[in-house]
């Protein structure tokens, strides 16, 4: 009796294993993320710093340049940048140019472009932002961060649109060599 029951165990164990091979990726359907962080909803991360909707942040935007690699150090992430340079400025500033590839989509099939990055570097440094209660920090490591965020200059000089998907951005010598 014992061995049949362990038998039919290990076969249902086994039918169970192998249901779910076979027939590809599919398309479509849902992902479960476990979290003991309750979902607030917002997942733009501008007010918040939920873990929970950190987890669906990443999955819905993930377009950044740079990630983290298995050893928990920043790297470039070579799914976004295409190329990119780092040149110490004799101020003791460092820029970072950067040149995305051309053929990342937004959900909607539109392009994604240099300027989508510009944007939301000034937007989330922006008086404005600020204003809505946002702490507006975006570009705090960045030159000219200060006078853009106080609304005392209109253009936020260390980040630059180059081209269609080339941008820059001049890190400031107090926050290097660990930016």
């Amino acid at each position: 009796m014992k061995k049949r029951l362990a038998l039919l165990l290990v076969g249902c164990f086994l039918v169970t294993l192998f249901a779910g091979c076979g027939g590809g990726p599919k398309v479509g359907g849902q992902i479960i993320v476990g979290n003991t962080t309750e979902l607030s909803g917002d997942w733009e991360g501008t007010w918040q710093n939920n873990g929970a909707d950190a987890d669906i942040r990443e999955m819905t935007y993930g377009y950044a340049t740079v990630t983290l690699s298995k050893d928990a150090e920043f790297i470039w992430d070579e799914n976004v940048v295409k190329s990119h340079t780092e040149k110490m400025n004799d101020d003791g500033t460092k820029t970072f140019t950067i040149t995305i590839h051309n053929d990342l989509k937004w959900n909607d099939g539109k392009p994604i472009t240099a300027k989508d990055y510009v944007l939301r570097i000034a937007l989330f440094s922006s008086p404005i932002i600020k204003k809505l209660g946002n702490r507006a920090t975006y570009g705090l490591n960045f030159v000219g961060y200060n006078d853009f965020v106080s609304g005392a200059s209109k253009t936020f000089t260390g980040v630059r649109l180059l081209d269609e998907y080339t941008f820059s951005v001049t890190v400031r010598a107090d926050y290097l060599p660990y930016y």
